[in-house]
């Protein structure tokens, strides 16, 4: 609705803005108290289609990110289905992207190991997220997806490979001084 409105005060050369109007409105309903978060999927879903019209194209960094973000709203939701399907769509983007390793594909791959149907899918996306951070180089990333990973494996009761990944995140913590979460871990 208010893209029809808007249409009629701003150029077609203004429509990024609105888009990125939508996107900040998102933003901001998403960090709000969950009765307001559908708003921010709404927002976000309006800021997704302005910024297709826009740049006639989906590839773009904001829209994939409006997607993940919808994801999160969606996962913490619990409507994981959902999640899934924003999620996936984020992924294609990032990777139709960046074409390479990216923080954001790993981060992605690292939400879809949490909320997929079944545990072997989850650990696949995972290792997959792990392995991405170990190349990138990004320690405390590679420490929390050994830990999802040690997490899931103990979901499908494998004890040795939880314990191998639980092991590694460990260590990974104490390098970079974080007891709390070798607390956490070692409670496990």
């Amino acid at each position: 609705k208010y893209l029809d409105l808007s249409s009629k005060f701003y150029s077609t050369s203004s429509l990024d803005n609105v888009a990125m109007t939508f996107y900040n409105y998102g933003k901001a309903y998403e960090n709000s108290e969950s009765g307001h978060r559908v708003k921010a999927i709404d927002f976000y879903k309006q800021s997704i289609e302005t910024f297709k019209q826009f740049y006639g194209g989906d590839q773009i960094v904001i829209i994939a990110n409006a997607n993940y973000n919808i994801g999160l709203i969606c996962e913490d939701l619990e409507d994981f289905a959902a999640a899934r399907q924003f999620y996936k769509e984020a992924l294609r983007l990032f990777e139709a992207i960046y074409k390479c390793d990216n923080k954001n594909i790993a981060m992605v791959l690292n939400n879809l190991g949490s909320i997929e149907e079944n545990s072997l899918d989850n650990i696949n996306h995972l290792l997959e997220s792990h392995k991405m951070y170990e190349r990138l180089g990004i320690l405390e990333d590679v420490a929390m997806t050994a830990y999802n990973i040690g997490i899931e494996y103990l979901e499908i009761d494998q004890s040795d490979k939880s314990r191998e990944y639980f092991e590694k995140a460990c260590a990974l913590y104490r390098e970079l001084g974080d007891d709390s979460e070798v607390n956490n871990i070692e409670s496990i």
